[in-house]
């Protein structure tokens, strides 16, 4: 009777997972921020800013004040992603940096154990 090995499937533990690369990182940033800015502008500006003038008689004064609004907000929505996604890449590379010092540590411990068995 042969045994067989048991296959396990390794599952990746969060230092190793896929890092996008900045590059498709800012470009989601920036197509996610031309959907919030033409969502916002619609939403706000054009069907709110429309209601409120049509409800208050006026020419086009809350469809301004809220194009105002909706740009303001999707510019702060994007300020906020820029940051986040370097604060994410900062700390992968902080991570990395760690990562290899220990491999570098781990490498010269196993070359001074060498050395001594050698002796």
């Amino acid at each position: 009777m042969s045994r067989k090995k048991k296959e396990t499937t390794k599952v990746p533990d969060s230092s190793e997972q896929h890092h996008t690369s900045p590059v498709y990182t800012y470009l989601r940033i920036a197509s996610t921020f031309g959907i919030t800015l033409a969502m916002n502008i619609y939403l706000l500006s054009h069907l709110l800013g429309g209601w409120l003038d049509e409800k208050f008689g006026t020419n086009v004064v809350f469809r301004l004040i809220l194009l105002f609004v909706a740009l303001i907000s999707a510019f702060m929505y994007l300020w906020k992603r820029v940051l986040i996604s370097e604060k994410i890449e900062k700390e992968q590379r902080r991570a990395a940096a760690e990562e290899d010092a220990e491999k570098k540590s781990l490498d010269e411990r196993m070359e001074e154990l060498r050395k001594d068995l050698h002796q």
